[in-house]
């Protein structure tokens, strides 16, 4: 009996460890769960895409643009407001730079190319303030050419290039484990990061050939082989009509953690090999599998002989790119890679001209079919030896905005059939993916240096005292001089940073900055770029050209020039702007305007005479401002906010001193009023005439300058001919038409016409837009121009 009961606890017992072990692997993919879900909340993720109406341009063209904002799922994403656009040099110096308004996630712009480029190839790329808070290889990125046509041509330009051979080896899972069968990823380009067709060997350091190899496409392909601790491995590569060229090849670990992932079937098996690392069945082997932020899959196994084996239906897996983890214990990430699984659809969309061939100076009849409410942009350009069209919307959001470096023809890579999926493999064990941090994502680290931007532009500095030393807990004040008063103020935070909200900021217009003189009169406003300074590690790669490219220069060129000339009036039209003539307080309580009432020399008297809202009063200091609380009948006390064209002007002898005939309306606000982070007793606002100050001087403390704010819209313009000769101007347009905002009505398509000019060739029609659920899509279609 007694033995029985001995038994039964031991079994009892043995049971509770298996429980509280299982138990404690459970707790362990809980929090792996939960770490994640918590960085995805707090890290929302942003893509861009910008389509522009061509690749290549000479100087004095204009580059057309239509942004497209979208959340993880590629959905039109509405809360930043603002998208900064540059162009980069291959000094990754930037030359041209705007601000877009977005509006649902849309918007659009336009930079003119001023002759002070230089003939060479520039980055072109788009980000949002949130997006500065991670790597600038994530922005929208991508290559246009520009040509200055009136500086001789660099030979570096002219001339052939050499190229030079680059080669890369990936082990899957991110190591090369002696003993174990690995699959090695390999890259071959050159140095403008185009693919090689090659043979290649592997050899071993006694010059033993281990295996052949060859790639599958575009320089792209992978070998497996089973390498052990003591040797070191090169690869031979002979490419046709050139001298070999020997790599070494990542070397191998005599411990750690190979994976392996086969597709077979609909099903994904991953398979986990731990060599060394005194790994046995009671420890266990996680596979957390996510995309777009969402956890597709997380799995935990003991491994059995040193294995773990994991299988999945790709079904469970969204469309474009999963992330595969391998955690081991204590949750240390061990191996990684990629996997790619292809759209189902794209967005469909259909383009038709009424004709095939048209003349000169004849119209042309669209037809876009679609979705209702799809959002599209479409470009018509005439093709010549320049045309480039280097990415689409679609392999762009699916592809290659999720990974690093250069994609030679992203396009390729949508397609479903065998080869086609070999390719996309070897595609995704060679480029990296490193958006996550798990260290980051683990210990929860929250702080964030740019703001998303949800009302509009942010304009940022630092406060700072006289030693340059950053000063916390300081509110600064930003202003433009206008008839419509518009100020805004922020509380400096721990590390002297300030942030302005910028509402319907648009153009060039005079900014300025400051803090009260009054209390804060040791310190100033320094103004932050807001474009970032970070860069993405992908070079920039150089522009060549040939005798063949200049015929099709000179054309571009002399049509550029025809058009500066006889179309410099239509080309420059901006948009109207409907904006809030009130000011940001409102309707006051008090308006005086002073042509309806005795013209006093002094702003005192004015006050004193017919403004019961406002008390002055003179000590030994000067003049004192109060306004009267009209809840309370009594003054407030402290100095109310004085404004003179939305300039706060903190000193009231200042304000004295001013003529008043240059002044056209006094306003009061006899209530309390909160402006962002300041709390004010009352407002006293001046209007003058002219609303530039009319000659004020602001304190040399203050930040002054001309600031460019959100890009007001530019209008494409197309002529309108009745007839071939109606217009006797000449007509050189390459560029026939372009619209960065057609939606789709509720009969699913959308007509519009242009004219064709005087150049005769192929044009292409290039379309490209999104659905509000997320299908990306477009299509190309072609007509000519004949004599």
């Amino acid at each position: 009996m007694k033995q029985y009961n001995f038994h039964k606890l031991l079994l009892i017992l043995c049971f509770s460890c298996t429980r509280i072990f299982t138990l404690a692997q459970e707790s362990k993919s809980e929090k792996l769960t939960r770490s994640f879900n918590t960085y995805a909340q707090q890290n929302l993720e942003e893509k861009l895409y910008v389509h522009t109406d061509r690749d290549f341009y000479v100087t004095g063209e204009t580059v057309w643009f239509a942004v497209y904002l979208t959340d993880e799922f590629r959905r039109p994403f509405s809360l930043s407001k603002v998208v900064y656009v540059e162009i980069l040099d291959r000094n990754n110096r930037s030359v041209l730079q705007a601000k877009i308004q977005m509006k649902n996630g849309f918007g659009d712009g336009s930079l003119f190319l001023p002759a002070t480029l230089a003939s060479d190839r520039y980055r072109f790329r788009a980000y949002t303030n949130w997006m500065k808070n991670y790597s600038a290889d994530f922005y929208f990125n991508k290559s246009i050419s520009i040509v200055n046509p009136f500086v001789r041509l660099d030979s570096t330009v002219t001339s052939a290039p050499k190229a030079k051979i680059e080669a890369q080896f990936f082990p899957e899972g991110g190591n090369l484990i002696a003993g174990v069968n690995n699959k090695v990823a390999f890259k071959v380009n050159d140095s403008f990061g185009k693919g090689l067709a090659f043979s290649g060997a592997l050899i071993d350091q006694r010059n033993d050939t281990v295996l052949h190899f060859s790639p599958l496409k575009f320089g792209i392909g992978n070998f497996s082989f089973a390498p052990r601790s003591d040797h070191q491995y090169r690869a031979v590569i002979r490419l046709k009509g050139a001298e070999k060229r020997i790599f070494n090849l990542p070397p191998s670990q005599a411990s750690g953690y190979a994976l392996r992932l086969t597709e077979m079937n609909g099903k994904i098996k991953v398979e986990v090999t731990s060599v060394g690392v005194n790994q046995n069945a009671a420890d266990p082997i996680y596979l957390f599998v996510h995309a777009h932020q969402v956890i597709s899959k997380v799995e935990m196994k003991g491994a059995e002989n040193n294995n773990a084996v994991f299988e999945l239906d790709k079904s469970e897996l969204a469309e474009g790119i999963s992330h595969f983890t391998v955690f081991a214990q204590e949750l240390k990430p061990v191996c990684e890679r990629l996997y790619f699984k292809s759209p189902t659809t794209l967005l469909p969309v259909h383009v038709q001209s009424d004709r095939q061939e048209y003349e000169k100076r004849k119209k042309v009849s669209l037809e876009i079919k679609g979705n209702p409410a799809d959002r599209l942009s479409v470009a018509v350009v005439r093709i010549d030896s320049l045309s480039q069209l280097t990415n689409h919307i679609s392999d762009y959001l699916l592809l290659s905005s999720d990974l690093k470096g250069m994609i030679e023809s992203p396009e390729y890579y949508l397609g479903n059939d065998s080869l086609t999926q070999k390719a996309q493999d070897n595609l995704m064990l060679t480029h990296g993916w490193s958006r996550y941090k798990w260290d980051a994502i683990f210990k929860n680290e929250k702080d964030k240096r740019y703001p998303m931007e949800f009302y509009g532009h942010i304009i940022s500095g630092v406060v700072k005292d006289e030693a340059g030393i950053y000063k916390p807990n300081v509110v600064g004040y930003a202003s433009s001089p206008s008839k419509t008063s518009w100020l805004t103020a922020s509380r400096s935070n721990d590390k002297g940073e300030v942030f302005f909200t910028m509402r319907d900021f648009y153009d060039t217009k005079p900014l300025v900055l400051q803090t009260n003189r009054k209390t804060d009169s040791l310190y100033h406003l320094e103004l932050s770029s807001p474009f970032s300074s970070d860069r993405a590690s992908e070079p920039t790669t150089s522009l060549h050209l040939n005798s063949s490219n200049e015929k099709s220069i000179l054309t571009r060129s002399v049509g550029m020039q025809v058009q500066d000339v006889y179309a410099e009036n239509e080309d420059n039209k901006k948009a109207n702007l409907k904006l809030d003539s009130i000011s940001f307080y409102g309707k006051a309580d008090e308006i005086y305007l002073l042509d309806d009432y005795t013209r006093f020399p002094v702003i005192e008297e004015i006050l004193r005479e017919y403004v019961p809202g406002v008390m002055v009063s003179k000590q030994k200091d000067g003049f004192h401002f109060s306004v009267v609380d009209r809840f309370r009948r009594r003054p407030f006390e402290g100095s109310p906010l004085i404004l003179l064209d939305g300039i706060p002007v903190f000193d009231e002898n200042e304000i004295m001193k001013f003529d008043p005939l240059k002044v056209k309306k006094l306003e009061i606000v006899t209530s309390r009023y909160f402006i962002g982070a300041a709390d004010v007793p009352g407002i006293v606002s001046f209007t003058t005439y002219t609303g530039d100050l009319a000659g004020f001087k602001l304190n040399p403390n203050h930040v002054t300058l001309n600031y460019e704010a959100l890009q007001l819209h530019q209008e494409f313009y197309t002529p309108q001919y009745q007839s071939a000769t109606s217009n006797r101007l000449p007509d050189f347009r390459s560029l026939l038409y372009w619209n960065p905002a057609v939606e789709i009505d509720e009969s699913g398509k959308q007509t519009f016409e242009f004219f064709t000019s005087d150049l005769t060739g192929k044009y292409q029609v290039i379309v490209e837009g999104i659905s509000i659920s997320g299908k990306v899509g477009g299509m190309v279609t072609n007509f000519i121009v004949r004599e």
